[in-house]
């Protein structure tokens, strides 16, 4: 009988000391999601870094190119309430270099002289005064070629080039075609 209950006696120490063993195993998943947790916020923080830092980036070589957009909406919305007979690009270009002709305005030898151009992308920083352009899938800033047109700025309204020494002016995000042999000018 007494080695029964030294069995019986010897079964609960064991579970006694499995009690302890699993106790201590339940607590240690608490401090994993702690750290599940603090490392998750991490990713977050850095993350939101790294998106403001690449938001302040674009911000600083485009500055605020919506409202670039509107302000030339807005121009041209006011020149058309005026009665002009004068299209309102051509107000445009007048309101900001008179005697810049548009590249729709050049000659037609010079015209011809050009290449097609598909004005694809303009970005422009007043604050800068930098920026660059897609034309012909090509990104170009100033000192850039489109065939023989050399750019010799870039503003927020558009691109001036230099072509057989005449500086003429393209607006922002408009498509140039020149005249073939067929076509005359106005």
């Amino acid at each position: 009988m007494s080695s029964l209950l030294d069995a019986l006696e010897k079964a609960k120490r064991e579970r006694g000391s499995d009690a302890v063993r699993l106790s201590e195993f339940n607590a240690l998943p608490p401090r994993k999601k702690r750290v599940r947790w603090l490392l998750l916020l991490f990713v977050a923080f850095i993350l939101g870094v790294a998106g403001y830092w690449q938001y302040h980036e674009y911000y600083k070589v485009c500055g605020d190119c919506s409202a670039q957009g509107l302000d030339i909406a807005n121009t041209s919305e006011m020149s058309d309430e005026g009665g002009s007979d004068i299209e309102s690009s051509q107000d445009i270009s007048s309101l900001y270099e008179p005697s810049l002709p548009l590249i729709d305005q050049l000659s037609p030898s010079l015209r011809a002289s050009l290449p097609s151009m598909q004005y694809q992308a303009h970005v422009y920083s007043q604050e800068t005064g930098q920026g660059f352009v897609m034309i012909n899938s090509q990104r170009l800033g100033v000192g850039g070629f489109v065939g023989t047109a050399q750019i010799q700025e870039i503003d927020d309204l558009g691109v001036i080039f230099q072509s057989q020494g005449v500086r003429f002016r393209l607006l922002a995000l408009e498509d140039f075609e020149p005249l073939d042999g067929n076509e005359s000018a106005n």
